[in-house]
């Protein structure tokens, strides 16, 4: 009797540990402080193989030039996303960012992407930005780009853009 009665109270506080755990997920939340097109300084380049482009840039300094949903889809153009991810203590969580393309891009190696992603550490309660920026002609594809923000497989975040 005492080894079931062990067991009851071990699944016990297995269960209440896994529904603790997950309410602190929960508590999640991404507030957007401002999108459009933007500026940023590049403070570093990370190999990024499931990307278009082969890289990951780091940035600093984001600037919102203009609030819009509606991107002119030109050389060099830079748009994106200010953000803050809302929890009630300070911590650094993974987020992962998903970027999908309107339709499949092929770069000049020839590989195809329809959309990209990678995973950012990111500090809660801080100021935040991600951004994509139309640096090379075969990333110029006009219509309709979204931007979405993951974290343990739950969708915390999307923003929808339109290239012209």
């Amino acid at each position: 009797m005492k080894k079931i009665s062990l067991l009851f109270i071990t699944v016990l506080v297995l269960c209440a540990c896994s529904s603790h755990k997950k309410i602190a997920e929960e508590s999640l939340n991404v507030v957007e402080l401002g999108y459009g097109i933007c500026d940023v300084r590049i403070i570093n380049d990370t190999p990024l193989n499931d990307s278009p482009t082969g890289v990951h840039k780091t940035s600093t300094d984001f600037k919102i030039l203009e609030t819009t949903k509606e991107i002119p889809c030109t050389e060099n153009q830079r748009f994106g996303v200010r953000y803050v991810v809302a929890s009630e203590e300070d911590k650094e969580v993974p987020i992962n960012i998903v970027w999908t393309f309107p339709e499949t891009i092929k770069n000049e190696d020839g590989r195809s992407f329809s959309q990209t992603g990678y995973i950012q550490n990111v500090t809660t309660n801080r100021d935040n930005h991600i951004t994509y920026a139309l640096g090379e002609k075969y990333l110029e594809v006009k219509g309709n780009w979204k931007v979405e923000m993951f974290h343990n497989g739950h969708k915390l975040y999307e923003r929808k853009f339109r290239l012209n």
